[in-house]
């Protein structure tokens, strides 16, 4: 379909901060036609690169502490492949640091920026492109009911392409690959490949459209380091070493660059997480309100500590924070989160009294029994 001749009355474009500000105008401008441009965006992007900062100095330290610090868990850990890890910048002074380095860190702190005031930064980029912009609610018409069957419509298409991708056909080996290096893909390819790569993630053929959501919305990452914090903690040395060892082999010269080093591994979180006493919230009997929380919450909020959480998990502790509002925080990185059980009055104040998690729920427990069992394997062949 040529993209040059008028098909088409208008444009719509759906953006949820996934993809950057330069992206997404790019996708309203691949229809050539003069004719309205229909946009709906969250006002902030919750995906950051790095810690999140939009100041490339701070930005920079921050890598270099954070992939300091995790090759020294590593070499703590046993791992002798630590040993002789070398990076292509061994000053953290930003003026010698490699171009390579300075590039993603440049743009980085644009995104993040961008990402921090995203529906703000992207229809400025549209009256800079030549767009004008009108704000549908300074608009005479009330368009409530077409917003809400707007949104009727996005979940009905969602809910039926996680409907089908779960539905999709179970594919071998073989075939994965091939899809995986193809380019030009069907739809029905596209949610058959999913499916593959949701599958060898779950490490089950059975992919509910809830799972293919949950996959959406980021669940892997959290559920992995929920695992090596709580049942495959035995394992986690030899996850770490195959990473390492994958990103020397896909380096130059031995030589490694600081952010791949700071997404791949996890040692670092894990420490903190032990260290903040994060388990003590993974006990579904356990009860927490703000007077009980109150000592841990002022051991994690001391200058020193805030800045190292901001390092390693991206999120800054505010002065409105509470010891509840920050747990929940830690807690979403693995999937959980504290239960609202009652209030009790204490001295004439209400308090809210919380549960702890349930980490073993049916499904995640038998996610965790699989990939418990692989990692079990390995062990035994890499041994034999």
């Amino acid at each position: 379909m040529s993209i040059d001749v008028n098909h088409f009355d208008s444009v719509y474009v759906l953006s949820h901060g996934v993809q950057t500000v330069n992206s997404v105008c790019q996708s309203m401008q691949r229809v050539r036609s003069n004719i309205p441009r229909y946009v709906w965006c969250k006002q902030w992007s919750p995906h950051q690169i790095g810690n999140g900062s939009n100041d490339i100095k701070s930005l920079l330290a921050s890598t270099h502490k954070l992939a300091s610090a995790q090759i020294g868990l590593l070499q703590k850990m046993g791992i002798t492949e630590a040993n002789d890890v070398s990076f292509y910048e061994e000053s953290e002074d930003i003026k010698s640091c490699s171009p390579s380095l300075i590039a993603w860190g440049k743009r980085a702190v644009i995104i993040n920026t961008e990402n921090s005031k995203f529906a703000e930064t992207l229809f400025k980029k549209c009256e800079q492109i030549g767009y004008q912009v009108l704000d549908i609610d300074d608009l005479e018409n009330d368009y409530t009911q077409i917003k809400k069957e707007f949104k009727e419509v996005k979940e009905k298409n969602y809910k039926d392409h996680t409907k089908r991708t779960s539905n999709s056909p179970n594919i071998d080996q073989k075939s994965y690959e091939e899809l995986k290096e193809r380019k030009d893909l069907s739809d029905e390819e596209e949610e058959t490949l999913k499916k593959a790569e949701i599958s060898r993630c779950y490490l089950t053929e059975k992919v509910s459209p809830q799972m293919v959501e949950k996959h959406d919305k980021g669940w892997l990452p959290k559920l992995q380091l929920l695992y090596y914090l709580t049942v495959g903690e035995a394992h986690l040395k030899d996850k770490e070493k195959r990473n390492l060892t994958q990103l020397k082999e896909q380096s130059d010269n031995g030589e490694l660059f600081k952010p791949d080093i700071c997404k791949s591994t996890l040692g670092t979180q894990l420490f903190f997480l032990n260290y903040l006493d994060i388990l003590q919230f993974l006990d579904p009997n356990a009860e927490f309100d703000k007077d009980s929380l109150q000592k841990w919450y002022e051991k994690i909020s001391t200058p020193v500590m805030k800045s190292q959480i901001k390092t390693v998990f991206g999120f800054w502790i505010g002065e409105r924070d509470t010891a509840i509002s920050v747990a929940q925080r830690f807690l979403d990185k693995l999937d959980l989160g504290l239960i609202f059980d009652r209030r009790e009055r204490r001295k004439g104040k209400q308090v809210r009294i919380y549960k702890g998690c349930n980490v073993n729920s049916e499904q995640r427990g038998k996610i965790f029994e699989r990939w418990l069992k692989r990692d079990e394997a390995n062990f035994m062949n890499e041994a034999a």
